[in-house]
């Protein structure tokens, strides 16, 4: 522009203008790549939240769906926990206590989540463990159990039922899920505060 209404010579113009390309160019790549991983952040965030439930900040039940059938081919075990008597923890101390032994609950079992060990809120008071391998499962299972037993109200222990079903790398995850629920239900069929063991026999094996 001050070339053009003879402000500065032609020469000089375009001498400042070959100078001030590079920069100009640099800058707006190092803009760009700034709004590029700013939008990836953000998708990164939104996806993330998609797949976190929101009361206990594990995965849900969308992201257990997905983990589901990423280990469709793949040996390892399938956990279904409930908490004993939820409705009568908020029918008889309110939602919030209720709110609140969810929030412990989703604390303890954070701690037990690694390469192997993939656990998700999926609905409710129900909980769901996928445990990929066979290494240590029942002592896992256990000390999940014990470390919930921990929580308590007003001096009554928290206890949770749990269904578990092995599954074989031919084996579909449906059908093992269905297993572990049909396991879950002898638990709490036979007293609740029990991890009942659905083997490919399918003999139950109870665990007080």
């Amino acid at each position: 522009m001050a070339g053009g209404l003879k402000v500065i010579d032609r020469d000089t113009t375009a001498l400042i203008a070959a100078v001030l390309y590079a920069p100009a160019i640099l800058l707006f790549i190092y803009s760009f790549n700034n709004f590029i991983n700013f939008v990836n952040e953000r998708y990164k965030s939104v996806v993330g939240l998609s797949l976190t439930d929101e009361l206990t900040g594990l995965p849900n039940r969308r992201h257990m769906n997905l983990k589901l059938k990423e280990i469709e081919n793949t040996a390892g075990a399938i956990c279904i926990m409930d908490i004993d008597d939820f409705k009568k923890i908020n029918d008889s101390y309110g939602h919030d206590m209720g709110d609140s032994v969810l929030r412990q609950v989703g604390a303890i079992l954070k701690n037990f989540i690694d390469d192997k060990t993939f656990i998700a809120r999926s609905g409710g008071e129900e909980f769901s463990v996928i445990i990929t391998g066979d290494d240590h499962l029942n002592s896992i299972i256990e000390e999940i159990k014990n470390s919930i037993s921990l929580i308590s109200i007003e001096g009554t222990l928290v206890t949770v039922s749990i269904g578990v079903s092995e599954k074989k790398d031919h084996q579909t995850t449906s059908s093992v899920l269905s297993a572990a629920d049909s396991a879950l239900y002898q638990s709490k069929h036979n007293g609740k505060n029990k991890i009942t063991y659905y083997p490919v026999s399918k003999r139950f094996l109870e665990i007080s």
